[in-house]
């Protein structure tokens, strides 16, 4: 493996290429470049973490199975799914663009492209990588029993990952909750509406808050423990509220029942004396 540049306060880019030297040239003025031409010496590189890559650049036809191979490795380990693979095909196979985008490619460039062009598109798929999707992000937690949500600055959803009966969406298999209020989806409206001016308090003073409240709908007693705090940006503005709701039914009454036998007498339903 051939290092072109290596300078401490750069990102790191693996090439995958017989022709590093364009590349190289075009990329190392913002860049580390480190480039070989073998796929499972950069797999190797790649999945023991001998370098903080940023993005992985590979011609696809240095070897088209090889690159299929290389792309499919990576989707597999989830310790590299963060890392942008990026594909560059010459203008005339840009037919190949959706066959590499299914086996999860970041992207596809046509080559040759100026230099503007090529980093900005690096620069891209760094960003996608580095960003979590809010599907991705709700599917990793619908595998916790809580219900995890997160709002916008004006107390809309913009996920939930679990819904639950006490709300009211009617069973449409197409209905969503973004971009929703709890005034728009809560059966109980009395507890929608606290709900919402919670969130209203939350978003002018930037104080987190947690509370119990008590759901009855279709004939159904839920207590659910409520934690909501800000969502705040780089300058620390409140953006949004991220909340967590647990049921918490089955211990508060089990709680209620143990204060009632603790304090009353159990043949009157007097207050006893270790009440007073």
């Amino acid at each position: 493996m051939e290092v072109i540049t290596f300078y401490g306060n750069k990102k790191t880019i693996l090439l995958i290429t017989q022709t590093a030297f364009d590349w190289s040239r075009v990329l190392s003025d913002e860049y580390n470049i480190l480039v070989t031409s073998e796929l499972s010496e950069a797999y190797q590189a790649v999945s023991q973490l001998r370098s903080p890559f940023s993005a992985v650049l590979i011609d696809a036809f240095l070897s088209e199975n090889g690159c299929e191979q290389f792309l499919k490795e990576v989707q597999k380990n989830m310790l590299l799914q963060h890392i942008p693979v990026l594909v560059t095909v010459p203008a005339d196979q840009t037919e190949q663009t959706v066959k590499f985008l299914s086996f999860g490619a970041t992207d596809v460039i046509s080559l040759p492209c100026c230099k503007e062009i090529l980093k900005k598109r690096i620069s891209n798929a760094m960003h996608i990588k580095d960003s979590v999707t809010y599907s991705q992000l709700e599917n990793m937690l619908r595998a916790l029993p809580s219900n995890i949500y997160l709002k916008d600055a004006k107390g809309k959803y913009i996920f939930a990952t679990h819904y639950w009966h006490h709300l009211d969406h009617k069973n449409d298999p197409d209905w969503t909750i973004r971009g929703k209020t709890d005034i728009d989806i809560r059966k109980d409206r009395e507890n929608a509406v606290k709900a919402y001016h919670a969130d209203l308090e939350l978003l002018q003073t930037g104080k987190g808050t947690s509370y119990l409240i008590e759901v009855n709908a279709d004939n159904v007693l839920d207590i659910l423990e409520i934690n909501k705090y800000p969502v705040l940006d780089d300058e620390n503005q409140i953006i949004g509220i991220i909340g967590l709701i647990n049921n918490v039914t089955e211990q508060e009454l089990l709680k209620r029942q143990l204060e009632q036998q603790a304090y009353h007498d159990h043949l009157t339903g007097l207050y006893n004396r270790s009440y007073y």
